[in-house]
């Protein structure tokens, strides 16, 4: 190992410690990937390397020594109380678990190999090294089994550092890379040699060296590239970020423009608005989860024991609890929760089912969490029964028990917008809070508390407070962010207390950035002023308006002209713009029959004295329904007037309908409209037993297929208990070699007798100690020239004998007198190596001194 430079650690070091440290995770093939990336790695980077390895504990690493062919950087075996210098590598000591303190120091704990959990040193390094370097944090993941590394490099995320992982093609054992990037927490994905310059790249780049968006919101010039941003997102995925803190959204965005190289907030705007999936990885970016198994287990612990029992024993749960985890990610809170709520209800031997809402933004998040599907390192969160209770087993890793899965319904869910759940016991919304801005933090906690019933309980993050939300709620545990529903939320109709939010970002400043936003605004303008143009051109063909409806070919009320209590329903609540939704239920039939009348005829249809009882009094109403054209050809908008009727008179232009016989017209319309359904749905059905065959087909190949798999397992369990074998019997023979070694050196130092090797090529190959007497030999002589090396033989020609012997095959041996040091035997011999491919070397004997 290169540790020629010893180090000594000052004030001064620790003050120009670097600003990156690198942190490598590999475990099996992860040899050849090292040498690869230092093999491409300049050695005045600045930056510390530190490789953390699966070591065996009865094996010295020789990582040092292999790697000195790939590096001209000073490589060390990390030591506690160091802190790593920049343009070294440090390794990790076997049996060791390394981390980083506050200092920047590296620590080291010996690692527990006494209980069933695998050891991670992987994600321990990589955790200290997220907490300690944030944004400035590195990690790396190479060839591996398994799955260390993903909880680390989930940590990196969190703190807006950056991960970067060898392509699963590249690797010997795909494990670790492929759990990184089956979580979505890969930045960059490439091999080995490339993956130096991914990070040189990125912290050369000029938002990583400083920051220049900063908090978004206080620099006007940010306003119109993030308002198109921001519209983009919300146009595809229905998310609007700008209630979101300007902040961490500035931190997200610099991630993103980073990575993709571009020179400025405004370029990535150019760019994102004509690249679909770099709004999805921005998507994915900004909605990055963070959360574990009993993700603070003091936290848990505490409801477990103290406060969920509580309420338990005080709330009569008409059998069902119901919880809301709100921002639950890839699931593990939820499942947390599940099985809380579970050995809870076992205990009391209650007959009471949980049912859990599980709801977040991220699609590919609640996928796996619907999966629940999670890498063995979890073993490492949860207790040992609670695995072997909850969990099945297999090779790499633990699926949740379908009894569990079934008391969770995961869903994807917007918290500021979308209405909440009702008759909630438990809401749980852990660090989702902190992102959001104060409007959108009071909107969510006061949703929350229309969802819990009285009492309910809220559990948030240990980052987070209740802000103005304070008189809905009442302090249960403060440490641990517990509280309790006062009911004072839930006589509000969300709906109009929480109707669409503002952006605080001017979308016209986008119009630059995506040039469809502004011709998207003005082709609406344009089409509800041909609307108006159109209805006041034809105005006079029915006369007056006292009270009308104007409606687009989707039958959504677009406009409401004049009032009037007696056609409309009474409105509260959430409003709905259909035509169905707001008219008095006995005018439905009659204006839907003249509406469909009119867009079939193009022409005014006119209903007299249409017969219906409003509000309790019977009444004669006119119902007059004129189609609109706003494009040649194409009415596809109409004004409905709804009056009373008070004088008849004839109207011959017009077409009169009979409202009895248009009822019955419709009704027939209708029973055939049934019959036609009918038909579509016994097709449908049959469509779905043919699908319901093939599906137990698919079943059943899937079923073969999983024996064969099970049988390719047993055959790589053999073949991997042949591999042990063969590891042993390496390890065997590599003893023998060392017994016979040992025996020979005691029988030349008995017989006075020492060695010089050479190979074919007449260069020093090895030697014993006694040789030195003869000749003047160093360490750093082997592979020297038989030639370079000085002797006390006086005039003998080494080389030439050598080469007779070589040329000829004999042995040669003459008695040689050296001054001071006595009379010696001198012998040269052939060493055959063919049996090796090698030509033919030479050994020198040298015996003596004699008596």
């Amino acid at each position: 190992m290169n540790d020629s430079k010893p180090q000594k650690t000052t004030a001064a070091d620790a003050q120009s410690a670097p600003a990156r440290i690198v942190g490598i995770g590999a475990s099996a093939g992860g040899l050849e990937a090292i040498k690869e990336l230092f093999d491409t790695t300049p050695s005045d980077t600045g930056i510390s390397w530190v490789i953390v390895q699966h070591l065996s504990p009865d094996y010295k690493s020789v990582m040092g020594d292999l790697l000195t062919a790939s590096t001209t950087m000073a490589i060390h075996e990390a030591t506690a109380g160091i802190a790593p210098q920049p343009d070294n590598i440090y390794l990790i000591p076997s049996s060791k678990d390394l981390r980083l303190d506050r200092d920047g120091k590296f620590t080291l704990e010996n690692q527990d190999r006494g209980h069933s959990r695998p050891n991670l040193p992987i994600n321990i390094f990589f955790e200290s090294l997220a907490q300690l370097k944030g944004k400035d944090a590195i990690g790396v993941v190479l060839s591996g089994t398994g799955s260390d590394g993903t909880r680390g490099a989930r940590a990196i995320r969190e703190y807006n550092g950056i991960v970067l992982v060898q392509s699963p093609e590249s690797a010997k054992f795909d494990g670790m890379p492929k759990s990184i990037i089956e979580n979505d927490l890969a930045d960059f994905i490439d091999t080995p040699k490339r993956l130096t310059a991914n990070i040189l790249n990125y912290i050369r780049h000029p938002l990583t060296q400083q920051k220049l968006i900063g908090f978004i919101g206080e620099d006007k010039g940010t306003y119109a590239p993030l308002a198109a941003i921001f519209a983009i997102l919300k146009n595809r995925f229905s998310v609007d970020f700008s209630l979101y803190k300007g902040a961490t959204i500035g931190r997200r965005i610099e991630r993103r423009i980073t990575k993709c190289q571009k020179d400025s907030l405004e370029d990535y705007a150019h760019y994102i608005s004509s690249a679909p999936e770099e709004a999805e990885a921005l998507l994915q970016e900004l909605l990055i989860g963070v959360t574990s198994f009993y993700r603070d287990v003091s936290v848990f612990n505490q409801i477990q024991m103290t406060h969920l029992p509580q309420y338990l024993d005080s709330h009569s749960l008409e059998g069902e609890f119901r919880c809301w985890v709100a921002g639950c990610s890839t699931g593990e809170e939820a499942y947390s929760l599940a099985i809380i709520l579970t050995e809870l209800l076992e205990q009391r031997q209650s007959m009471a089912r949980v049912k859990i809402f599980a709801t977040d933004l991220n699609a590919r998040a609640i996928a796996r969490a619907s999966a629940g599907i999670y890498p063995k390192s979890i073993a490492n969160d949860l207790p040992a029964d609670l695995i072997s209770k909850y969990f099945k087993s297999t090779k790499d890793h633990f699926v949740v028990n379908r009894s569990i899965r079934e008391k969770v319904v995961f869903a994807k869910h917007d918290v500021i917008n979308d209405p909440p759940f009702t008759r909630i016991d438990l809401v749980s919304c852990r660090n989702m809070l902190i992102y959001f801005d104060t409007r959108a933090q009071h909107k969510v906690l006061t949703s929350f508390s229309f969802a819990l019933n009285d009492q309910g309980l809220l559990l948030l993050g240990d980052s987070e407070s209740l802000g103005e939300a304070q008189d809905l709620y009442e302090v249960v545990d403060k440490p641990n962010k517990l509280f309790k529903s006062v009911g004072k939320a839930q006589g509000i109709s969300l709906h109009m207390k929480y109707a669409k939010s503002t952006n605080r970002f001017d979308t016209e400043n986008a119009a630059q950035f995506k040039p469809s936003l502004r011709d998207t605004t003005s082709a609406q303008l344009r089409e509800e002023l041909r609307v108006y143009e159109s209805l006041l051109d034809n105005l006079p063909q029915i006369g007056g308006v006292s009270f009308g409806l104007l409606l687009n070919n989707r039958n959504e009320v677009l406009r409401v002209i004049g009032t009037s209590s007696s056609f409309l329903k009474p409105l509260s609540g959430t409003i709905d713009n259909s035509l169905r939704k707001l008219l008095n239920e006995p005018l439905h039939l009659p204006v839907s029959s003249a509406l469909m009348k009119a867009f079939a005829q193009s022409k005014v249809v006119k209903m007299r004295r249409v017969n219906v009882n409003l509000n309790g009094e019977d009444k004669s109403i006119n119902i007059n329904v004129l189609p609109l054209s706003t494009h040649p050809r194409l009415f596809n908008h109409a004004l409905i007037t709804l009056s009373e009727e008070i004088s008849s008179s004839e109207l011959p232009e017009h077409i009169l309908i009979d409202a009895e016989v248009e009822v019955r017209h419709r009704i027939e319309e209708l029973e055939n409209e049934l019959q036609i359904t009918r038909e579509n749905l016994q097709s449908t059905i049959e469509d779905l037993e043919t699908s319901n065959e093939e599906l137990q087909a698919t079943n059943e190949e899937l079923l073969a297929s999983n024996e064969e798999l099970q049988s390719t397992n047993e055959e790589l369990q053999s073949v991997n208990e042949e591999l042990f074998t063969i590891n042993n019997e390496h390890q065997d023979r590599v003893y023998q070699m060392t017994r016979l070694s040992t025996d020979y050196s005691s029988v030349l130092a008995a017989a006075r007798i020492s060695t010089v090797m050479l190979d074919s090529d007449l260069r020093i190959r090895s030697f014993s100690s006694e040789a030195v007497r003869v000749f003047n030999l160093i360490d750093k002589d082997e592979g020297h020239h038989i030639n370079r090396i000085s002797h006390h033989l006086g005039e003998i020609d080494v080389e030439g004998l050598a080469q007779k012997v070589q040329k000829t095959g004999e042995r040669l041996s003459q008695q040689v007198a050296i001054p001071r040091l006595g009379d010696y035997r001198l012998t040269f011999g052939p060493v055959d190596h063919q049996e090796i491919g090698e030509r033919t070397g030479v050994a020198i004997l040298i015996q003596g001194p004699l008596d």
